[in-house]
């Protein structure tokens, strides 16, 4: 009797399953000693022997079969010595179950050459060594093989572990797609960034975007008015400063209304990011005086005054950290400005009218939590010409606010915006400094 063991590993792919093989030596019955002395009696015994000339032939036939997966003859004897199978005990279940798990093959094809048929059998089996389908008989086969015989089984075989190892991983796909029907559904859970976010960012004293308002993280608009103290010296030099009346500024009353829109953050696309400061401000101040003459001749007499001074400006802020934390939002701002004084009386007094543009780096500081916060806003202001100040000349302006959010929409802030411009002309040069210091209330949304 001759026996083989082809043992094969199919590679787990359902559209297009491929095996490696590890094929055995075939196990044939050899003629052992000397023939007798007598003609027609032979006196060798018979043993069961690895056949190493038909076990080359055999890999080579299933590596062209398999593409190249075929394992080589010498690792082949090496996993044939570490699982302890012989060539009596090849065949046997609990052999060719020690051999799938050496090699980690799931099939297994066994091959016999009966002395007295002359034909070679094959069987396929599982990993566990139990029989699957019926045996492959190639007819007139010998001890050693051809190359044609060789590549005759292998023809025959390998395409029967290849429907087999399909439909092996058909069963476990479908095994695992009905697992997962039977596995419990996780709770829902948000997906989209911005909701994620803001779910991590949420705390008990703090009204979430979009569904609560206000919010005093996200100021969309102010508007505040409220009562102030002007106060203003005017130095005049030149041919003409001479025959000028003095005057003397005492702090004035008056009234400043001051209103912004911040458009960013009207739209919750843009809205709490970091570069969405970007505001559009109106500020307005007017005094409420009448000037009075104490100069001998003149005793007595009163002149009505307008004096206002307004500001459209635009600035933006980028803010470091989150709109929690206590990190500064630094940016700049821009605008027009005009600050007017006009007196309407004979009296020899100046009025002016100075028109500018503002360049302007502002800084936003939290001082507590989003109730608190302190801005400072300054820079170069550039005098445009006009009647006195045909010579513009360095000026500056800036501001500082304290401002307050303490309840709900209310909205308050205290601080003071000043300038000091100097212009001239060929009659006269001026330096003038202005301040507005003010308490302001309204609401923010």
């Amino acid at each position: 009797m001759l026996s083989l063991v082809l043992v094969a590993s199919v590679a787990q792919s359902a559209e297009a399953p491929s095996a490696g093989a590890l094929v055995l030596p075939p196990v044939g019955t050899f003629a052992v000693g000397k023939k007798g002395p007598f003609a027609g009696v032979d006196t060798r015994k018979a043993t069961e022997r690895f056949d190493i000339a038909g076990h080359k032939r055999l890999v080579t036939a299933f590596d062209a079969k398999l593409g190249g997966k075929a394992i080589p003859a010498d690792v082949t004897l090496g996993l044939l010595e570490k699982a302890n199978v012989t060539a009596k005990n090849v065949d046997k279940p609990e052999s060719l179950k020690a051999l799938a798990a050496a090699a980690k093959v799931e099939w297994l094809v066994t091959f016999d050459l009966g002395a007295k048929t002359s034909s070679l059998t094959a069987q396929i089996h599982d990993s566990a060594g139990n029989k699957v389908g019926d045996a492959i008989v190639l007819p007139k086969a010998q001890l050693g093989l051809t190359d044609a015989q060789a590549q005759q089984m292998a023809e025959l075989v390998v395409p029967k572990l290849l429907v087999l190892e399909k439909a092996r991983i058909d069963t476990i796909a479908e095994l695992n797609r009905q697992a997962e029907l039977l596995k419990p559904k996780p709770p829902e859970e948000f997906v989209d960034t911005e909701l994620t976010q803001l779910k991590k960012k949420r705390a008990p004293d703090a009204a979430p975007e979009g569904s609560s308002w206000p919010d005093a993280r996200r100021v969309r608009a102010f508007v505040a008015v409220g009562p102030g103290a002007a106060v203003r010296d005017l130095q005049l030099s030149g041919n003409q400063a001479a025959q000028l009346a003095d005057l003397k500024n005492n702090a004035i009353v008056g009234l400043g209304v001051a209103a912004a829109i911040m458009p960013l953050e009207l739209f919750d696309a843009t809205a709490g990011r970091s570069w969405s400061q970007l505001s559009l401000e109106f500020h307005y101040r007017r005094a409420f005086v009448e000037a009075r003459s104490d100069s001998p001749g003149f005793e007595g007499t009163t002149c009505s005054m307008n004096d206002d001074d307004v500001q459209l400006r635009a600035g933006w802020r980028y803010r470091f950290g989150d709109g929690d934390g206590y990190a500064p939002t630094i940016g700049v701002a821009g605008g027009w400005s005009q600050e007017n004084t006009r007196f309407q009386c004979s009296l020899p007094l100046v009025s002016t009218t100075w028109r500018g543009v503002d360049a302007q780096l502002r800084i936003r500081q939290p001082l507590y939590k989003n109730v608190l916060t302190l801005e400072v806003v300054g820079g170069p202001r550039f005098v445009l010409p006009g009647p006195l100040a045909a010579n513009p000349q360095f000026s500056l302006s800036g501001e500082a606010w304290l401002e307050l959010k303490p309840v709900s929409i209310l909205f308050a802030r205290g601080g003071a915006r000043a300038s000091w411009l100097r212009a001239s002309n060929p009659e006269l040069a001026a330096v003038d400094t202005r301040a507005f210091f003010a308490f302001e209330l309204g609401a923010f949304f």
